[in-house]
């Protein structure tokens, strides 16, 4: 057969029709720059069956094929050929009427040959689906069996389709006659080039058609994105014979994977052994002895549930465990952390963690959040040739940084938000499954999401369980209740009998289950001491007498901006140095500021007689390595005040003289004049009732030891056991509980209402209804896609207005212009590095009406819903104190180096 080559003048993208012993070749995909380069239909189609084969060969786990196969109820070498020729069949809705007559002039063409064209809005993806139930060799299968499958065929560019949408497709929309004959003619090119059977007998035989749906529909996806790209697979402008173009499109499907070394491991026959795998490990403690006994039972994609007090080498004991399943087939991970801040400290130790690994394949390992490009540790990896850049084997290759692709890395470190994508009906949710599918996924900080999160979190569980993957929770005061919430997310087993003392790890691996607890080789006492606001001076005084370091941890931003401001008046004339940290600062002084604290009061050397304080929120409660040698915090709920108590004395050194015993001072709330307690502005950050518990386990305790008051105290704070109080006090408890009801039933059916249907139901894409929007801010909340529950928020990009002009530093050294867009990265830095979130409702809605994005800004991925906002000097201090203010209605915003954002209300 020859290929004609046809050099239409016109939009991009029609496809290819048979005439009895040719092809007649208008285009399946053409340079944007130059339309009439092209490249023909069933090329494209040859190309992405080519790119698939690469992919199953070399990419795909081997527990992943196994699963696909399952489903099929066909053997290895039959499933392969007939997920090639699904594949293939992607495209077939672009050799219809309506497709072909989107090019001006060549419809004339096209009726000459027989071929007659319309003008029918009918996205391709839904003919192609059409005409599998339709036109397919396989009608003797089972409806119910076909019909996922054509979804999956369908869906590639993102957006789902249904039974109904189908209905609406006639025969003169996919065209008749000639345009049948074409298709099969097309079609039965297809099935020789794969070797199928034409007799092949499928069915779908799971109880999870959620997996197979979720699994085909991201292959074909991806490897569609891969076969369009015009670097992998050249446009062409010549003739060429069918097989020899076979030829030419399987070398460069190979080139194409090769470019982007996705190779996964090879199956490791060799267990290694906590020592091998991390040579600072000389002597296993108690815990990782116990995985290490565990994960022999672990011969399958298994949950498993680590809870073990702060410091005792969860991590490590998860990355042991990733390992082991690598031995089974389960290759690839994710860790899935809550903070940007804890997901780059975590990329940093899984970094040194594959150096260590002995592969014979590049390994490529990617930080995924919103700020990633400004880690210097990522850049360094993605900074390499290729061909001969060699950092022990760890790479970032650009094309899994681009959105929606990070997921599919072999190796990826990132916030929790990225993996809850995946449960979200946004466009191509499926590729982010894929992407999880036959990965070990870890998931560390489980305790710190509330209601809303966690219901997103268990049904990423139940389709993590159905896609074949591997799930590794951790977590140091996680509750009985929510454990078994998250057991029977992943199974159906009885998860009341998963249960011993804590510490423990709990487990269920297939048909099995377990649970081991962990004997705890030390416990340490803290000291509790309850002090007043009017107290912290005198204790921070007294406490760094013979030098030290000491952390004041604080629930919103405000309060700790005012301490800070407080303190450091009191503190000018002493040898005591102080800093703020928190989310309020602009990125690139955030960072900074991150960096800065790791140095000053991380696991490295430090000079005892230094006096140093540091004041925070939240952002240094969890993951971060902090060391301190005495800490003050406000009262918060009892699991994250354990939390940042991990953060006292959490390394062996010398201390000063008086801070030998790890003392946490307790900034308790204020009595009301009817005896009730007031928690300030911190009942706005965390429910009151759980607050009022909290206090009262406390509140006559001098003491905690941990890790045995962990479970205790944990446990009596969120169950539902009467708590004896003052009569006042349990007034405002049911009050306050009455309230926390309320709001977790609103965040329940929030996320109930946000998610996709588990993976168990019949026809789980038949529920997705709309399709939520990712990161436009001008969307209203009921159509965006959140994976948290903190209301609106803008981003936003800090300018100055100078006497030189508008710019990105106060001095107006960085002058730029808002009609002239960034062009290199190091203008990107520069301009994201001035990047803060404002999460003010007050102040976002003046922000949308008044402060437009502009036009340069919107062309860019970075910026595209940035808004700038230009301050002016308010008065004149010194160069590091400068203040600057936006004016936004009713509210003012006041950008300072020391102190970050802060809002103030005018007053009127």
């Amino acid at each position: 057969m020859l290929i004609y080559n046809i050099r239409p003048h016109s939009i991009p993208g029609t496809g290819v029709m048979i005439t009895n012993d040719k092809i007649l070749c208008l285009w399946g995909k053409a340079d944007r720059k130059d339309p009439s380069i092209s490249h023909p239909l069933l090329f494209h189609m040859i190309d992405t069956m080519n790119v698939v084969e690469v992919m199953w060969n070399r990419v795909l786990s081997n527990h992943t094929k196994l699963l696909i196969s399952k489903s099929f109820d066909l053997t290895p070498v039959q499933t392969k050929s007939l997920v090639l020729f699904l594949s293939g069949l992607h495209d077939l809705g672009k050799a219809t009427p309506g497709f072909q007559g989107l090019v001006d002039g060549l419809q004339d063409k096209l009726k000459k040959h027989g071929y007659e064209t319309g003008s029918y809005d009918i996205h391709h993806g839904k003919l192609s689906a059409y005409l599998f139930m339709n036109e397919c060799p396989f009608t003797n299968i089972d409806y119910a069996h076909r019909l996922p499958i054509a979804f999956s065929i369908g869906v590639h560019h993102g957006n789902m389709i249904s039974a109904n949408d189908l209905e609406q497709v006639y025969s003169t929309h996919v065209g008749t006659g000639i345009w049948e004959k074409s298709r099969k003619k097309m079609m039965g090119i297809l099935m020789d080039f794969c070797h199928i059977e034409r007799s092949i007998q499928w069915g779908i035989e799971t109880e999870l058609p959620g997996a197979l749906f979720a699994l085909l529909s991201g292959l074909i996806s991806v490897c569609d994105w891969i076969a369009s790209a015009e670097a992998n697979f050249p446009y062409l402008s010549y003739e060429s014979n069918i097989d020899a173009y076979r030829k030419i499109s399987e070398t460069q499907a190979e080139a194409a994977i090769d470019s982007l070394h996705w190779d996964i491991p090879t199956t490791i026959s060799k267990e290694s052994s906590f020592t091998d795998l991390f040579p600072f490990i000389v002597s296993p403690n108690t815990l990782q002895v116990a995985t290490s006994e565990i994960s022999k039972e672990l011969n399958e994609p298994s949950l498993t549930i680590i809870e073990a007090p702060m410091g005792m080498g969860k991590t490590e004991a998860a990355l042991y465990l990733q390992d082991r399943f690598s031995t089974i087939g389960i290759s690839g991970l994710y860790i899935g952390l809550p903070t940007q801040a804890t997901a780059n400290q975590m990329f940093q130790r899984v970094v040194e963690f594959l150096k260590n690994q002995e592969s014979e394949v590049f390994t490529n390992l990617h930080l995924l959040h919103g700020k990633a490009m400004f880690s210097d540790e990522y850049q360094l990896l993605k900074s390499g040739n290729n061909s001969h850049y060699d950092n022990e084997g760890v790479i970032a290759d650009e094309w899994f940084t681009y959105r929606k692709r990070g997921l599919l890395s072999p190796y990826g470190v990132g916030t929790i938000d990225q993996a809850l994508m995946s449960v979200i009906p946004t466009k191509h949710f499926f590729v982010r499954l894929f992407g999880l599918a036959g990965k070990t996924v870890i998931l560390d900080e489980v305790h710190a999401y509330d209601v809303y999160m966690s219901t997103l979190l268990d049904r990423m569980i139940s389709w993590l369980h159905a896609i074949g993957s591997s799930i590794v929770v951790l977590s140091a005061t996680l509750t009985s209740h929510r454990r078994r919430e998250l057991l029977n997310a992943y199974s159906i087993i009885d998860s009341n009998g998963i249960d011993c003392p804590y510490p423990r790890i709990s487990w269920i691996s297939g048909s099995h289950s377990g649970v081991t607890e962990v004997p705890t080789v030390e416990e340490k006492r803290f000291a509790l001491k309850w002090i007043c606001e009017n107290d912290i001076l005198t204790t921070i005084l007294a406490s760094l007498s013979n030098g030290g370091c000491m952390a004041i941890i604080c629930n919103t931003v405000r309060r700790s901006q005012d301490i800070y401001q407080w303190l450091a008046s009191e503190l000018i004339d002493r040898d005591i140095e102080i800093d703020l940290f928190h989310a309020r600062f602009p990125f690139g002084d955030r960072k900074r500021k991150e960096n800065s604290c790791l140095k000053t009061f991380g696991k490295g050397e430090r000079n005892t007689q230094k006096k140093t304080i540091l004041v925070a929120t939240q952002v240094i409660e969890q993951s971060l390595d902090l060391d301190f040698d005495n800490m003050i915090t406000e009262l918060a709920p009892v699991d994250l005040v354990l939390q940042r108590m991990g953060r006292l004395h959490r390394h062996a050194r010398d201390r000063p003289a008086g801070l030998n015993e790890p003392t946490l001072y307790l900034l308790g709330p204020t009595s009301n004049r009817d005896g009730s307690m007031d928690f300030g502005p911190s009942k706005y950050v965390y429910a009151e009732y759980i607050l009022l518990r909290t206090y009262l386990a406390l509140r006559n305790r001098n003491s905690l030891t941990l890790p045995a008051d962990i479970e205790t105290l944990v446990e009596w704070v969120y169950c539902a056991e009467t708590a004896e109080a003052e009569e006042v006090i349990h007034l405002q408890l049911q009050k306050a509980k009455e309230l926390l009801d309320f709001e977790i039933q609103r965040l329940n059916k929030l996320a109930r209402h946000t998610i996709i249907m588990k993976p168990s139901e019949k026809k789980p894409w038949e529920y997705i209804n709309e399709m939520l929007v990712e990161d436009n801010p001008e969307v209203h909340q009921t159509l965006m896609a959140r994976t948290r529950d903190i209301g609106p928020s803008l981003a936003v990009i800090c300018l100055y207005e100078t006497e030189k002009g508008l710019s990105l530093d106060c001095f107006g050294d960085s002058i730029i212009q808002l009609d002239t867009a960034p062009e290199t990265k190091h203008d990107f830095e520069k301009y994201l590095n001035q990047s803060v979130t404002i999460a003010h409702r007050g102040i976002i809605g003046f922000l949308l009406e008044n402060c437009e994005i502009p036009n340069s800004w919107k062309c860019s991925s970075l910026l595209r819903y940035s808004r700038p906002l230009i301050f002016k000097q308010s008065q004149t201090i010194n160069r590091s104190g400068a203040r600057y203010e936006y004016s936004c209605g009713n509210y003012t915003i006041i950008l300072n180096s020391d102190l970050g954002i802060i809002y103030t209300k005018v007053a009127k």
